[in-house]
């Protein structure tokens, strides 16, 4: 559930939210959206603790975890949505300053195959933490269709 989670946030944020800005502002215009753009992480960070919550109901472990983390994976959390929207940040400027639509093909296919191994990584992180996250899939709860439905 968390790897899924993670792929679908690294697609998202690393790809198509610099993508999208840079289409909705090209040029010089990107600037306009900086300001909103950096604010989103507040909006993020914010809602970081009901995610939890929510999946502690399909793994309940996250329960516990989350409560003797206190509030170090919050911080760990909003640090790396930092790091990840900064980067989102540079993509769309940097795109949005590329009048070449080859260059500009070339360089969302760069970023593509870099997000898609990211993601690559993240379903297959290797031998250890394979068996710590096949740990955790067994002690969560319900098939995916239960697990959706409890997340809505």
């Amino acid at each position: 559930m968390l790897q899924h989670l993670f792929i679908g946030m690294s697609a998202h944020i690393n790809l198509d939210l610099g993508i999208a800005a840079a289409e909705i502002a090209p040029g010089k215009a990107i600037k306009s959206l900086e300001n909103d753009f950096m604010k989103i992480n507040v909006v993020l960070g914010s809602l970081v603790d009901g995610v939890q919550k929510d999946l502690g109901k399909i793994w309940p472990a996250l329960r516990i975890l989350d409560w003797l983390a206190g509030s170090f994976d919050e911080e760990v959390a909003k640090f790396s949505m930092n790091i990840a929207r900064d980067g989102a940040w540079k993509v769309a400027s940097d795109l949005a300053v590329i009048d070449n639509v080859k260059a500009r093909e070339r360089y969302i296919n760069d970023l593509d195959g870099r997000v898609y191994n990211f993601s690559g990584k993240v379903a297959s992180p290797g031998f250890i933490l394979s068996f710590i996250i096949g740990v955790i899939r067994m002690t969560e709860r319900g098939d995916v269709k239960t697990k959706i439905s409890q997340l809505r």
